[in-house]
This record gives C-alpha cells, structure tokens and sequence, in this order.
C-alpha cells in the first residue's frame, strides 16, 4: 500500500505525461540537517532508509559528489543561500557557539549574512515568486539573516518534522495560493539526539541479531570511549522518520505538476569514521559529502546520475535558472540547468572544465586551550581527484578521493608535494575571492535555547 502511495504521489508531483509546462514552476526546496549521502539507498546504501526519497530521486538527477563549503550548519547553509563561500559571506560560527563562549568567559560578536550579499529568496522574490521559509534549526534564525527575501518565515528549535509539517499545514492555502511560489523547508531530523523512531528501529534490530543489545534509554548518550553501532541504528531510523514526513508533505501540498523539486543537505554526519561523532570538528567526506537531487520530469530534467563534481553553492544558481532567472552578479556558483537537461559539461566562470573545478570547504573554531584565543581554522581544497585538508596548527593529510573516498589512507608522507600544491591552489584562489562587509549581532539566548542546544549535543 506504501509503495502504491508513493507512485500517486510522484505522479502527481510531477505528472506523467512527461510534456513540458508553461510558466515557472513552483519549486520546493528541501534541506535536511545532518544528512550525509551515503546512508540513502540511491547513493549505494544497503538498507532502504528513505524509500520516497528514492523513488523522487528516479524522477530526477542525482549528483554523486556534492560537496558542502562546512560540516557546521550555518556557514553551510549562508554559502547554499547565498551562493558564496564562509570565507565571502563572513558567517563562520554557528549560533550555539555563542553560548558556549560565554559559558568560557570569552565575548566574541556573531556574524549574520551582510547586506550586500544577495540571497536566493530575495532573487525569487523579485523575479516574482512568493517566498516561505519553514526552518527548525536554530541556526538558521532571524538573528542571522536567514529570513531575508521570504515572505513568510518561521524559525523553530528541532520540534521534528511532523510538527514542521503542521506548520507548512496551516500556511497550505496561502502558498497553493500563489502562483508560482517557492517554499524552503529546513527539516532538524536526524540530528542528534539520534532518537529511536518506530517501526524502522525495532525492524532494523529484528533483521541483525549481531547488534548489542538495546539498552532501553529513550534516547542515546555519546560516549566516546564506548561506541555503539546503535548509534547508527537511531541515526538510520530518524531517516526513515523523516522520508515518511517528506512524503507526508507532498500529499498534503499535492502542488501539481509544474514543480521543481531540490532536496540536499547541509552537512554530513560522523558516525565514528575517523574516530569521532557528531560534525563541526572536521571536513572528511562523511560530513561535506551531501546528497543533491533535482527533480523536474515536465521541466525536461531527465533521470540521470552525475559523477562530476559539484558545490552546494551551485544550487541557488540552478534553482534560478530552473526559475528563468539570471542570477546576482555577488553568486559564485554554476547555474547547472543546462548541463541538467542537455547533458552538457558544467563550466566554471572561467572556462575550466567541471573535473578540474576548485571547491573549498572551512571551519573555524575558537581553542579555548589558548592564551590569545586563536581559532582554530581548518581547510579543505578539492580538485582534480585530489582532496587536501590543512589546519592552522599544522595538520596536513592529502586523499586520492578515486578509489579512497572514504579517506582511509593518507598519502601526506608519500606525495608532500601534491599536498602542497593543492593546498597553495586553495589558498590562492581563497584570496581570489571577493569580500563583503561584515555584520555582527549581539543576541541572548534563553533558558529555553540554552536547553535546546544542550540537547543538541552543542553546550555540555
């Protein structure tokens, strides 16, 4: 019965004649906190976490290497919005930080997207579209520009994704209302707390007896020195959760034929691949790797998988050239729509070929260890292949992302200088990029938000 539901609902969403639509479409723009692409079973995943998903994904084009420009969620998602780079729209730290510092006794402004830097809904909304922002991460609020461009726009603290779908509920008349319209759906799950969503966790225990135990918490406690592969199995079912609501949401919208619809990530998620859990620590391919699939069946985008790489800050410019709107001259990324429809090679701005592109990825971090409190920077430069990372206290590691892109070995010993190379390539062409003005807010969290962090892994 689930699988016939998801056909109507493909079908309606995208029609089934396949005959081109006049007029924009409307689009809809889903980003799913804390995803990482390969725990989808469209992206080589041997459980069907997400089986809407996979079936829109059939519709459209799956890009196989999207990289995110952060493993935090607001530099990650400012430089999706504004098709620029951390480095460029100034928003390096994410809002729990603020708290954090605080808690530290170090006072440190927090940067929001500055004016003069444009914005994906601002450029719909003048190209005539009626914009709505239905986000559930703190870090995506007000306070730091996120809102810019929308119409309507509501900022709530991981109230999960059926509750953000009753949101979009009572906004259904007003949105199904205009023609065209662009709604944003920023969904928190599945980020930690990984909670054990029902049925898929128990079926997911049932179908492993190798798995320990379930140690019956409501919830998980991260604890480093004891990982647990349990982790995984709640991190798997708050995907399975979510793809439900997905398709909860395309039967409440029911939007017709004429739509666009874009899913992706703003970052990954590590489940200890390198030693670690969580994300905001480090740039390996478990948490800037996202998922990217556009879907326009009566736009001409056809079913396709594209191994070429790409950046998020190619999907602003795509959804307005899905639009038919040029985009502002402050976008640095690609507009991929004709290389979506007619399979033509992408081209950066300077002519060099798609499999030569140059994509950065950047934390920034303050070391509480220190006495002048100096960040803590990392960097990653990718081309060609090729994936270097370098911090500011003298980490280096290079990966041959063919054959290696789970970044098992590192070959910073064996080939130094092709680390050196790439890394002066990404600290030239970090240089090379414009700057705009920086803007600071000063914000006070509540007790309220204070918790909501603390949930959230981000104050201990």
């Amino acid at each position: 019965m689930c699988k016939i539901l998801v056909g109507i609902t493909i079908c309606a969403l995208f029609g089934c004649s396949g005959q081109p639509l006049s007029g924009p479409p409307n689009i809809i723009f889903i980003l799913i906190d804390t995803l990482r692409a390969d725990h989808l079973p469209f992206y080589g995943y041997e459980i069907n976490t997400a089986p809407f998903l996979a079936d829109l994904a059939k519709e459209g084009a799956v890009f196989d290497r999207a990289y995110s420009t952060s493993s935090a969620t607001s530099p990650a998602t400012a430089s999706i919005m504004t098709s620029t780079y951390p480095i460029q729209h100034g928003v390096m730290t994410n809002l729990h930080a603020l708290r954090f510092l605080e808690k530290q006794g170090i006072k440190i402004p927090l940067n929001r997207i500055p004016g003069d830097v444009a914005t994906l809904a601002e450029a719909l909304r003048e190209g005539g579209y009626r914009t709505f922002g239905v986000t559930d991460n703190i870090n995506v609020s007000e306070d730091l520009g996120f809102d810019r461009g929308f119409d309507r726009y509501a900022n709530s603290h991981y109230i999960n994704a059926v509750r953000v779908n009753e949101v979009i509920a009572e906004w259904a008349p007003e949105i199904l209302g205009s023609a065209p319209f662009f709604l944003y759906v920023h969904y928190m799950d599945p980020h930690i707390p990984y909670h054990r969503r029902m049925p898929w966790y128990e079926e997911r225990l049932d179908a492993n007896p190798d798995l320990p135990p379930d140690p019956g918490r409501r919830g998980f406690t991260i604890d480093k020195k004891n990982p647990s592969p349990l982790l995984a199995v709640a991190y798997d079912s708050e995907i399975s959760f979510l793809d439900k609501a997905i398709r909860e949401l395309f039967e409440l919208l029911d939007p017709g034929r004429n739509t666009a619809v874009i899913v992706t990530s703003d970052h990954g998620e590590e489940l200890w691949d390198h030693g670690d859990i969580g994300h905001t620590h480090s740039l390996y391919n478990e948490l800037i790797r996202v998922p990217f699939v556009v879907a326009w069946r009566n736009g001409g985008i056809p079913a396709r998988r594209i191994p070429d790489p790409i950046g998020v800050i190619d999907i602003a410019p795509t959804i307005l050239g899905i639009a038919g709107i040029e985009s502002p001259p402050s976008f640095e990324g690609e507009n991929l729509t004709n290389w979506l429809i007619d399979g033509k090679d992408g081209l950066q701005r300077n002519g060099t070929p798609s499999g030569e592109r140059l994509f950065l990825a950047e934390l920034k971090r303050r070391n509480l260890t220190s006495a002048d409190g100096e960040d803590l920077s990392t960097w990653a430069s990718i081309q060609g292949g090729w994936k270097s990372i370098s911090t500011s206290v003298g980490g280096n590691q290079l990966f041959r992302l063919d054959g290696d892109f789970g970044e098992v070995n590192d070959l910073i010993d064996s080939l130094p200088g092709v680390a050196e190379k790439l890394r002066s390539v990404g600290e030239r062409f970090r240089k090379s990029l414009r700057r705009y003005s920086e803007e600071d807010v000063e914000i006070t969290l509540s007790p309220e938000e204070q918790e909501h962090l603390r949930a959230l892994g981000y104050i201990r």
